[in-house]
């Protein structure tokens, strides 16, 4: 595991976060030997579930899947889902940003992730789950 491997900043103090970089280069059978035994039991649950994967999900249905379960609880702005947005905009107008999203049998958004490909890899950037998703095991199977 790399941390902050490839990031560089001119700024003098950075707050430093933790930059988890995965090898994912292997087949899926060899990186699904490595799950944990909890990520596997909820993919096993996800499976049983309803669970479907929806491409017309947008960034904005899981900026408010996350304001309205997570972000209540966090110090977030308008500002702060501001840039989120460009980024993403930016990012997708190049060809370098997919949602991948789940929701249930009626439609309802379960889980919802945005991706972002760098010259390094892909970066997981954004995600959110509603608590039946997160009950289901909609999150593990997203990234699954």
């Amino acid at each position: 595991m790399q941390l902050n491997s490839d990031n560089s900043t001119s700024v003098d103090k950075p707050n430093k976060r933790p930059n988890l970089v995965l090898d994912l280069g292997h087949p899926i059978d060899v990186l699904r030997r490595n799950y944990s035994e909890n990520t596997v039991r909820n993919i096993r649950k996800a499976s049983k579930s309803s669970l479907r994967i929806d491409p017309a999900v947008e960034l904005k249905d899981i900026i408010r899947l996350f304001r309205e379960h997570r972000g209540r609880n966090l110090p977030l702005k308008e500002d702060d889902f501001a840039v989120l947005t460009a980024l993403y905009g930016a990012a997708a107008s190049r060809g370098r940003a997919v949602i991948h999203a789940l929701t249930d049998s009626t439609g309802k958004l379960m889980a919802g992730a945005v991706f972002v490909r760098s010259q390094h890899g892909w970066i997981f950037l954004f995600s959110a789950v509603h608590p039946e998703g997160r009950d289901s095991g909609a999150m593990p199977a997203l990234i699954d």
